[in-house]
């Protein structure tokens, strides 16, 4: 054949020309042919001619493709001869169709790539029966073609950048073109061609970041989320996939690109179960394959609370008084710890304040005002959060603490259950005080003296043992109690007298002495009781008391018999309880006549006026009772009386009436009842407004001191009580009290000590209430040895005298007490006493008889109870009419200057310069 000229081989025509010989050795010559086309190799065509003629060749049918065709041929000649067998030629293999389906995959087909050479998958079916493909071509653009290249399935190298093949070196969408060729020579047609497009992208991701929650530093779990993100530069085949690493080691597997992604920070590829720092590392791949990083981040993984926590407030107080306190903090973070601690606190559990960093002290937490807190007082519990910086939250832990801001109150102290006085300096305390609820309870108590000075706080306990400290005189003691929460009450206090010692007697008279009577008249150094034991002989058997308490005693002795010598001894007790206090035995004689001789009295005056009051002063010649009547007129229609047998009198008026003109007069009886003699008619005008000043002191005189004694003289402008303060320092501690209201003021200081400096003060409160003034602090050094010598009594003469009156004056040369005795003969009877110390005495005689001659002699007694006298006997008369021009008679002028004499002598008025010649006698200047 010579379209199909070797067999076997694939031919793409479907028409077969056959050619021959004709046989060489025939006689009759051929006439036609049995021809016969099949698909075995061995068939014998029939004996019948199809094909006539004496022809050399053939073209048949139309064979349908395959590779089994054979051609038969059998001749016949004229003769009718059949070859016996046929000649094959075959086989004839037929493909008239070429490739089909073609395909064609780039790479692995995901339509990227990262490298200019990739590998072709093609794929060109060749319908079958089909010659097979044999031939394949490629191209970048669909024009230039590389040369024919045997038929393969895979195709390694091909460059999409191939310029030969019109490809272009950039990165992008790259199509390769293909197109097949089977062994028979059948090529696809160009419509039948294919192509695959591949985005060549040669450039990794950049920009690539990572953050662990949102960019923590910290964190609590081990599965966080990661933010990542990266860039594909243009051209871009896209971001795809993603992995991640814990240690940059070991991978995860790629997974889907995304923003976000969960992780594990612990489980995770590379990860350790342990706290710490963690680095998150994260790899980028885009569609083409280009792969980018790591890049990564850090975090600090903690997972254990913080722990060991404590809490104190007001370093582990119980108790406290304010709302604000310090709060002491311990929390410890478990290594490695995250650190970055903070701390939150309440009141109540369930409302939280802010978290605050962590310190160790945190001071002004209200237990009020602060979360969760209320405006009461009781047991405060307050609750303490903790969290690190990886949000691990520790506690809670609490604490309490008693509020109590209401201090105790309604504090009660009692001395010796309420007593006035202590007659020892250790004394038993009732404490007693209200600690409102909610309570914290009373804790402590502490005492003062003053209210300045405090005792150290020690333990409450409602019973105590004090122990009184210093001389004896008034102790107030100061009294507060603190609760548990340190609020501090205010003060009780109690005050009591100490008085230890019995009281001191001075000056013991016999005075006013009569047939059947006499006052006996003594001093104590505080008030006390009296009472005189009396009698014929020192056993005394009878005796009369009195149970007011004063300082100033005059007892009445009555039913004696006349011209008779009695013994007697005067006692007091004060109110303490201190004592008897005993006298030593003294005597006195009862006069033989009656004593028929009112009182005389003297130096009447208004010493003090207010408003309302008005304090009238007298004296009388000797011991007599007091009585005041007044009233709007000379017909008084008031009064007022002191039973007391006193030498120097004082009365307070009352429930007057502002501006107002009062008159009155003062009458005194004696003992004996003698009286009552009465004064002339005086007046005064009360003050317009009440009395609001206070008394001016002036003139403080140490009128005369001895070992054990020692007498304090002062003036004021209006009458006042008389208070000394006196001890070894200018705490003073001791105290000597006169409240009879007067202008000239005297105290004896009993109960000293022998060459000891003693300070002393003055006080003074007027009738109103004003005061008390003090003066400033003065000294005195007692006598080293007792003073055993009287006074000298000198210059013994008769001043003013009138038919009715004389004053009697002397000096002594120490400061010392007054006594004249008095009558018509030399057995005298009447007695006239000036209690007060001064070197010059001054005695007014009044109801004197005309006429009459008078007998007279003077004592004297010092501080020590040295007395002098009596002086001779001396005698004057009493004018019966007025003297004749040229005698000697006082004149007004002369009055004046006796009375003001008096005036001195009755205040001890004098200024001590110093101590000359014998003890306790100074030379008054």
């Amino acid at each position: 054949s010579d379209t199909h000229p070797v067999p076997g081989t694939w031919y793409n025509q479907g028409r077969v020309r056959m050619l021959w010989d004709l046989p060489p050795f025939d006689i009759s010559g051929i006439k036609g042919y049995s021809i016969m086309w099949d698909t075995s190799p061995t068939t014998v065509p029939r004996e019948h001619i199809n094909v006539t003629g004496n022809v050399s060749e053939f073209l048949g049918p139309r064979l349908r493709d395959g590779s089994g065709w054979y051609f038969h041929i059998r001749a016949c000649d004229n003769s009718g001869n059949w070859n016996d067998s046929a000649t094959t030629f075959g086989p004839v293999c037929i493909d008239t169709k070429a490739p089909s389906g073609l395909s064609l995959r780039i790479g692995d087909g995901s339509g990227y790539a990262n490298d200019a050479l990739v590998a072709l998958s093609p794929d060109a079916p060749d319908p079958q029966p089909g010659s097979g493909t044999g031939w394949m071509a490629f191209s970048n653009d669909g024009t230039f073609w590389t040369d024919w290249l045997p038929y393969d399935s895979a195709l390694s190298g091909w460059n999409l950048t191939d310029y030969r093949f019109g490809g272009e070196d950039t990165d992008g969408p790259k199509t390769v073109y293909f197109k097949a060729r089977d062994v028979a020579g059948n090529e696809v047609t160009a419509e039948n061609r294919t192509a695959a497009t591949v985005f060549l992208d040669r450039r990794a991701p950049d920009g690539l970041g990572i953050a662990i929650n949102d960019g923590s530093e910290w964190t609590n779990k081990a599965d966080v989320t990661l933010l990542v993100r990266a860039s594909d530069p243009e051209p871009a085949s896209g971001l795809w996939r993603l992995g991640l690493s814990n240690d940059g080691v070991s991978w995860s597997g790629w997974t889907d690109w995304a923003g976000t992604a969960a992780w594990s920070l612990a489980e995770g590829a590379g990860g350790a179960d342990s706290d710490g720092l963690k680095t998150v590392h994260l790899r980028v791949m885009d569609r083409a394959g280009n792969i980018a990083g790591p890049a990564s981040a850090t975090i600090f993984l903690d997972q254990r609370p913080p722990g060991q926590l404590g809490l104190l407030i007001n370093d582990g107080a119980g108790f406290t008084n304010v709302s604000e306190v310090s709060l002491a903090v311990h929390v410890v973070d478990p290594e490695p710890g995250s650190a970055g601690l903070e701390m939150a606190f309440s009141n109540d559990g369930s409302e939280y304040g802010p978290w605050e960093p962590m310190a160790e002290l945190r001071g002004n937490w209200s237990l009020v005002t602060g979360a969760g807190g209320k405006d009461s007082d009781g047991n405060k519990t307050v609750r303490m959060m903790t969290r690190d910086a990886a949000g691990n939250l520790g506690g809670p832990v609490n604490a309490s603490i008693f509020l109590d801001r209401v201090r105790p109150e309604r504090l009660a102290i009692a001395i010796n259950g309420g007593a006035r006085y202590a007659t020892r300096p250790d004394v038993d305390l009732s404490l007693a005080a209200e600690d409102a609820e909610p309570s914290s309870g009373l804790r402590a108590m502490q005492f003062s003296r003053d209210g300045t000075v405090w005792t150290e706080w020690e333990q409450f306990s409602p019973c105590r043992t004090y122990h009184l400290d210093g001389p004896d005189g008034p102790r107030t003691l100061h009294f507060k109690v603190k609760d548990r929460a340190g609020n501090i009450g205010g003060e009780g206090t109690a005050t009591i007298i100490l008085d230890t010692t019995a009281p001191f007697l001075t000056g013991v008279v016999a005075s006013g002495i009569t047939p059947r009577s006499a006052v006996i008249m003594w001093q104590t150094d505080e008030e006390a009781d009296g009472a005189v034991d009396y009698g014929p002989t020192g056993a005394y058997g009878m005796s009369a008391a009195n149970g007011t308490f004063v300082t100033s005693h005059s007892i009445l002795l009555t039913g004696l018999l006349p011209a008779t010598t009695y013994h007697f001894r005067v006692t007091s007790k004060d109110a303490a309880g201190n004592g008897p206090a005993r006298s030593s035995d003294i005597t006195f004689t009862t006069t033989s006549k009656d004593d028929f001789v009112p009182p005389m009295i003297s130096d009447v005056k208004v010493l003090g006026l207010s408003d309302r009051t008005a304090v009238i002063g007298w004296r009388t010649s000797e011991p007599a009772d007091g009585l005041v009547e007044w009233g709007p007129t000379e017909a008084y229609g008031m009064s007022g009386r002191d039973s007391r047998l006193v030498l120097v009198h004082s009365l307070t008026l009352g429930g007057l009436s502002p501006s107002t003109a009062y008159h009155f007069r003062v009458a005194s009886s004696d003992s004996s009842g003698n009286g009552p003699s009465f004064s002339p008619d005086f007046t005064f005008t009360t003050l317009a407004r009440p009395d609001t000043t206070p008394p001016v002191i002036s003139d403080v005189t140490i009128v005369a001191f001895s070992d054990r004694q020692a007498v304090i003289s002062w003036l004021t402008d209006e009458a006042a009580d008389t208070v000394v303060e006196y001890g070894t320092d200018q705490g003073y501690g001791k105290r000597a009290v006169d409240r009879a209201l007067v202008l000239s003021h005297q105290l004896i200081l009993s109960g000293l000590a022998p060459s000891t400096t003693y300070h002393f003060r003055v006080h003074a409160t007027d009738a109103a209430g004003n005061g008390p003034v003090t003066s400033p602090d003065f000294a005195f050094t007692t006598l080293a040895l007792p003073d055993t010598t009287p006074p000298v009594i000198s210059g013994v003469k008769v001043l003013d005298l009138t038919g009715t009156s004389a004053l009697v004056c002397w000096d002594t040369d120490e400061a010392s007490t007054g006594l004249l005795e008095l009558g018509t003969d030399a057995s005298y009877g009447i007695s006239v006493e000036d209690g007060a110390f001064t070197t010059r005495h001054a005695l007014l005689l009044q109801n004197l008889t005309p006429g009459r001659t008078y007998h007279f002699r003077v004592y004297s007694t010092d501080l020590s109870g040295n007395r002098a006298g009596p002086t001779g006997d001396a005698t004057f008369t009493a004018p019966s009419e007025p003297p004749a021009p040229g005698v000697a008679r006082l004149g007004p002028l002369d009055l004046v200057m006796a009375a003001a004499l008096l005036a001195l002598a009755a205040a001890g008025a004098a200024l001590i310069s110093r101590s000359r010649g014998r003890a306790g006698r100074g030379r008054t200047d």
